[in-house]
């Protein structure tokens, strides 16, 4: 797959050169990004399970302007696991 990157124009790069990406610092920021998410994402609130990492995009002023979010990989329950692994080949490679 060939990707296309995008030009900034000069007005966009200045803007995207002042926002500062950081950790989320205590539990309060964590739990606004949770209730952002829950707003604002198209998927709704994070059903994440598992280690995550809350990060905040801030502009020049510290005002907010986005959030990321990193979750581990769920652990598949062991039976289902088993189930779907054990099919044959051809069926696992149609999938």
């Amino acid at each position: 797959m060939k990707t296309k990157l995008v030009e900034l124009s000069a007005r966009e790069q200045r803007i995207v050169d002042t926002v500062q990406v950081r950790p989320a610092r205590t539990s309060a920021e964590r739990n606004r990004c949770l209730r952002l998410l829950g707003r604002h994402h198209y998927l709704g609130a994070l059903q994440a399970v598992g280690e995550q990492m809350f990060y905040v995009a801030q502009g020049p002023g510290g005002g907010w302007r986005g959030v990321l979010v990193f979750c581990a990989a769920a652990r598949p329950r062991a039976k289902e696991w088993r189930r779907w692994t054990a099919k044959p080949s051809s069926e696992a490679a149609a999938r």
